[in-house]
């Protein structure tokens, strides 16, 4: 539960993110440039919010600095691409700037639907798998820590099903996504033992692509 308010929140984090869109983010390339933009965006943006509404460095502006990080990573394509530029980014979920086509049969997306147990991999390195169970328009994340994620779902395409957060008790799924927040994943491919799926959000002009198994 946010000590501060949601909304207050992600009113910082979006303050924060219009400022990287006035710098054009994008357009630098300079892995020491956008390190030092970063420290800037900080020392501008949110230490000084922090300063005055905590006085001190507790623990408690720690995990609030976390929660803006997180929302910054979701709702912000320029923070991403800041983020992804200085610290090597996950290997099993790749960025594409444009949407992705489909290539997936009908025949294929309709044993995609009936299908309700899948898994994926969070980190490069992961051996430990993080379980999905898709059904009557539930869908909950079993995590390799043991903690869960509970969405709703709905199919709006073909090839297209929304996703409505819920609730969650892992750290960072509950600092991540706010009650309500929507994500679509599209289903690409089929492939031998998984699909390729895109997810973007109603914040996001990019998509980011994984593996999902069965």
């Amino acid at each position: 539960m946010f000590s501060q308010s949601s909304r207050e929140i992600d009113s910082i984090s979006n303050s924060m993110c219009e400022y990287l869109k006035q710098i054009d983010i994008k357009k630098e390339t300079n892995r020491q440039k956008i390190a030092f933009e970063k420290i800037s965006l900080y020392e501008k943006h949110l230490y000084p919010y922090l300063r005055k509404t905590f006085k001190t460095r507790t623990k408690e502006a720690e995990n609030i600095e976390q929660k803006i990080n997180f929302r910054l990573q979701r709702n912000c394509s320029e923070f991403r691409y800041l983020t992804n530029k200085i610290e090597k980014p996950n290997e099993k979920f790749s960025e594409i700037n444009e949407k992705p086509k489909s290539t997936i049969s009908k025949k294929e997306i309709e044993e995609f639907k009936v299908q309700k147990n899948f898994y994926y991999f969070e980190k490069p390195t992961d051996t430990i798998k993080a379980y999905v169970v898709m059904c009557d328009g539930k869908w909950e994340n079993l995590l390799p820590d043991k903690t869960f994620c509970k969405m709703e779902y709905k199919w709006i395409s073909e090839n297209e099903y929304e996703l409505v957060f819920i609730e969650s008790n892992n750290e960072f799924m509950s600092d991540f996504s706010a009650k309500g927040d929507k994500y679509v994943h599209k289903v690409l491919s089929k492939e031998n033992g998984f699909y390729n799926i895109s997810i973007t959000t109603e914040k996001q002009n990019n998509f980011t692509k994984f593996k999902m198994y069965y």
